[in-house]
């Protein structure tokens, strides 16, 4: 008897892949058949790629960092970064460690080696030098998004 009241012999506890049979005042559990997991997103349905589970998995488990950081049209630091975060720090506590990104970002453009340096190597850069920064820090690993956006 479970506790709604009902015997166990008329309970039916299911997997992925068994089928059910109803037939005169009779059920039971039919053969079972090959499944496979479909993702359901905004934008389809179907297979989607490991990446995108990687990082899914890691917005939820240890959120998102987003850096705009804008540059002069010879690959420069025009102006501080704009940094924001979701799921990854609480407002009160993200000002001293974003003081310290913020460092982190404007070393990368003088540690460039080229006398035009390439904005997608500077990306590259402050994103591995990020991802060090806060896993070290915090003890977290957020997916860390940079946007170098041309003034």
């Amino acid at each position: 008897m479970n506790s709604l009241g009902y015997p166990d012999d008329k309970i039916l506890m299911l997997n992925d892949g068994d089928t059910i049979w109803f037939e005169q005042n009779r059920v039971y559990k039919g053969e079972k058949i090959l499944v496979k997991n479909i993702y359901v997103d905004a934008y389809g349905v179907g297979d989607i790629g490991n990446f995108v589970l990687r990082d899914r998995r890691t917005l939820a488990e240890e959120g998102i960092v987003f850096i705009a950081v804008p540059i002069t049209p010879d690959n420069k630091l025009a102006r501080e970064a704009v940094i924001a975060s979701r799921g990854f720090v609480f407002k009160g506590d993200e000002a001293s460690l974003f003081n310290g990104a913020q460092v982190i970002i404007q070393n990368a453009f003088k540690d460039s080696p080229q006398a035009l340096p390439m904005a997608s190597s500077i990306e590259r850069s402050i994103i591995e030098k990020l991802e060090e920064y806060f896993k070290k820090e915090t003890g977290r690993e957020p997916l860390v998004i940079v946007e170098m956006l041309e003034l």
